[in-house]
């Protein structure tokens, strides 16, 4: 992306976000689809997780990171039943509390929300 002159706009953060300068939503989209025809991303790492993992990532969420959330003053949706979630639930503590972590990225409480995220309550088991 970056040979086609879109720079990533925080290099530190987990998550690829770009500055697209106004009126270059084209030659932006024409780059992505170049950039994934170019370094395609392997089957393995794009297969849902099995029930193993989501599992995995159920427990750590509700007994690691919300904890760790509520800790630093961040309201937090009550998670699903973990049966539901092991049936296909959709739900992500991170979606309940992204605007009020944004909200304090901006006040500059963390760099980004990567600094919550990543760090201070990590959303991926270790």
């Amino acid at each position: 992306m970056g040979e086609s002159g879109f720079a990533v706009s925080d290099p530190q953060s987990a998550d690829l976000e770009w500055d697209v300068p106004q009126g270059q939503d084209e030659a932006f989209s024409l780059a992505i689809y170049v950039c994934n025809a170019r370094y395609p991303i392997a089957q393995e790492y794009r297969a849902p997780l099995d029930a193993d993992g989501r599992g995995g990532l159920y427990d750590h969420w509700v007994s690691e990171t919300i904890p760790c959330l509520e800790s630093l003053g961040y309201s937090v949706d009550v998670p699903p039943s973990r049966d539901s979630f092991m049936a296909g639930a959709v739900w992500d503590p991170r979606a309940s509390t992204m605007e009020q972590v944004m909200a304090d990225v901006s006040q500059g409480r963390w760099a980004s929300e990567d600094s919550v995220y990543g760090q201070e309550c990590p959303t991926e088991p270790g």
